[in-house]
């Protein structure tokens, strides 16, 4: 009775979500920006893979799919991506959800799917609904089922038995991008080290499934496509990048990636991930402060809160309006530069501000400081913990992924949709910590003042995404 009770209360929060996402996907127009070409493109699927793989990229798994959605109906692509959102709310609450219990599993998927809402829009159409989300939001999907089988063999439980034939599956589709084949090597690697530091034995399962990725990585880089299009987006979109040295490249990936989570954005871009991650992490810090180190604490907590809100979104208003008599390429400089120090003008045809290299290294002091701080409070919170260890590899994975963009040369013409990987990150981190809180929360006045602000996030996040769609 109880087992039927669990399933149809399951089954009513699952279709309540295909509902809601249902309503959301009928206005979608798809048909334009790379959809637009996948559709065009009348060459045969197997002639076209091949000229893909020849001259511009390894990702044929993925392209397969695109190039055959973008020729159906929409209707089929939005039922696909409505289930493909489903299967992450509920892999994401299986993997992530910081307690056991069908109940407690529901309520992760549910605070999940709302903070989800957080996502700028953009990131999940800004090439295109169908290229869009079969590039990116897919693969992170279909990766994050791949990586199940890490949660068995780190609580030494056996694998079900359709993970079997269903994760290797889902690892050669999830490792056909490279942001997902760099996650799923590095959980895999990570596992099958924290393993055998604890002493266990890994299984041939895990073999075969690292397997799978270090033979996705060897593809991707083997594949001759990927240098013809590495040539020919410099030329593009970034001519001189290859004259940049590889520490300038991931600076440059670092101060993109900080600028548009702790800066609101920056550069017209709209973010309120961040925002919803300080003020969790604020509000944790608030309810496990005791002691003489409780004001450190508190300031090392309040810091990103007071940065994101201050900065990113005030300092931004402000310098749209010309506020500022004084100090406004200050505030330009943390709000709104994604780039290096120009020199010579390397990065003028962006439009952008051109900062000196000690104002640049300035700046990426200053959002490596807030990292530094969003950590410190992750340890003061859960101290010395498998739970900190957890969240520091979530959130690290996450921004690797995206820094990882500076060693591309469209690390600006790709737009929002290459944060995907890591706003994932940010959410699940979110996730964990609010129900730690709602948890350790004793009155109902923690509980209403800390949703309360996640709603107002969730609402302004939304609101905003709308108006990005209606200036596309």
């Amino acid at each position: 009775m109880e087992n039927k009770k669990r399933i149809a209360t399951q089954c009513l929060v699952m279709g309540s979500f295909f509902f809601i996402l249902l309503i959301l996907h009928l206005p979608v127009k798809t048909g334009w920006g790379d959809d637009l070409f996948f559709a065009r493109e009348d060459m045969a699927l197997g002639a076209f893979l091949a000229d893909r793989y020849k001259n511009w990229t390894s990702r044929i798994l993925i392209e397969a799919g695109v190039k055959l959605l973008a020729a159906e109906p929409e209707w089929l692509w939005k039922i696909l991506n409505i289930l493909m959102v489903l299967l992450l709310v509920w892999i994401t609450a299986d993997l992530f959800g910081a307690e056991e219990g069908s109940g407690s599993k529901m309520r992760a998927q549910i605070a999940f799917f709302l903070m989800a809402g957080c996502l700028p829009v953009l990131c999940l159409c800004d090439a295109g609904w169908i290229a869009t989300t079969v590039n990116y939001l897919w693969p992170m999907t279909l990766g994050l089922v791949a990586m199940r089988p890490i949660k068995h063999w780190i609580r030494g439980e056996r694998c079900p038995v359709w993970e079997y034939p269903v994760c290797p599956l889902c690892v050669v589709y999830a490792a056909n991008v490279e942001q997902g084949a760099a996650v799923l090597l590095g959980a895999y690697l990570l596992c099958g080290i924290y393993i055998s530091q604890k002493g266990g034995r890994l299984s041939s399962f895990y073999y075969i499934l690292l397997f799978c990725v270090a033979a996705s990585v060897l593809f991707i880089l083997m594949t001759p496509g990927n240098a013809c299009r590495f040539r020919a987006e410099m030329k593009q979109w970034f001519p001189g990048f290859d004259q940049l040295h590889l520490s300038e490249k991931l600076l440059m990936g670092f101060i993109d990636s900080m600028n548009y989570y702790v800066s609101a954005g920056g550069g017209g871009r709209k973010n309120y991930l961040f925002a919803l991650l300080a003020g969790i992490l604020a509000a944790g810090m608030l309810q496990r402060g005791r002691g003489n180190r409780f004001r450190f604490r508190t300031a090392a907590a309040f810091i990103p809160f007071l940065f994101y809100w201050g900065i990113g979104q005030m300092g931004n208003t402000l310098l749209q309006v010309n506020a500022f008599k004084k100090g406004g390429h200050v505030v330009g400089l943390f709000s709104r530069n994604r780039c290096l120090s120009t020199g010579a003008g390397t990065f003028d045809y962006l439009g952008w501000i051109s900062y000196s290299r000690k104002m640049v290294l300035l700046q990426a002091g200053t959002y490596l400081g807030l990292l530094i701080c969003v950590v410190l409070t992750i340890c003061f919170i859960h101290g010395k913990s498998a739970e900190t260890l957890l969240e520091l590899v979530i959130l690290g994975g996450g921004l690797c992924s995206r820094v990882m963009m500076g060693l591309s040369p469209t690390i600006y013409a790709s737009g929002e949709r290459t944060s995907l990987y890591c706003s994932a990150a940010v959410l699940i981190v979110c996730l964990r910590n609010l129900q730690l809180y709602w948890r350790r929360s004793k009155g109902i006045k923690e509980k209403t003042v800390l949703t309360g602000y996640i709603a107002g996030v969730i609402i302004v996040s939304v609101w905003s995404s709308g108006e990005a769609l209606i200036r596309m």
